[in-house]
């Protein structure tokens, strides 16, 4: 039977800095909601030995606010594909921003999505099968979990950098598999 080993949180992310890599911000599209405006881009999350998982983020904004928002970024179930309007409207009306990001990676009904490179083709819509996620119980860096919370460390630095955003209020909410992102 192989030594398992415990980690701290330290040490499991002591080789993780999520300010470290260039974002590298590729906008997709920005439209006027009505009520709020939506950026779509994609961003650097961290590199695979064969590529970089380039992450989908959506962030709308409140169409005329007085001062940097505060951020509520939602982390829903991996297989939604689209975000509740009547949601997303009653927290720009209190003022924030709303945030979501994709980490389950290409799925049935989303247009867009993370692209994770071939070596990280076992993380893409594992998130709530827990056969896929115990499979990494050993080395947990191999765990689907530990790129998605990757990914959820470079969206709270690509949000911290962006000039509509109050860096010191972000706030994350999770249902599900996201909650599990988020604790």
């Amino acid at each position: 039977m192989e030594d398992i080993k415990i980690l701290s949180p330290m040490q499991l992310w002591a080789d993780f800095d999520p300010t470290e890599r260039p974002l590298e911000t590729s906008y997709v599209q920005a439209k006027d909601l009505g009520f709020a405006f939506v950026r779509e881009q994609y961003i650097s999350a961290f590199d695979a030995e064969d590529g970089v998982v380039r992450a989908y983020v959506r962030l709308i904004l409140p169409k005329n606010p007085e001062k940097k928002c505060p951020v509520v970024v939602f982390i829903p179930t991996a297989d939604v594909a689209k975000i509740n309007t009547e949601f997303v409207k009653r927290i720009i009306e209190k003022g924030f921003a709303y945030c979501y990001f994709d980490y389950s990676g290409k799925f049935a009904g989303k247009e867009r999505f993370t692209d994770y490179p071939k070596s990280l083709a076992y993380v893409e819509g594992s998130a709530g099968d827990a056969e896929k996620q115990i499979e990494f119980h050993q080395n947990p860096k191999k765990s689907p979990l530990y790129s998605y919370v990757k990914i959820a460390r470079r969206v709270i630095t690509f949000l911290a950098e962006d000039a509509s955003v109050d860096s010191e209020n972000i706030i994350f909410w999770g249902i599900k598999e996201g909650a599990e992102i988020c604790w």
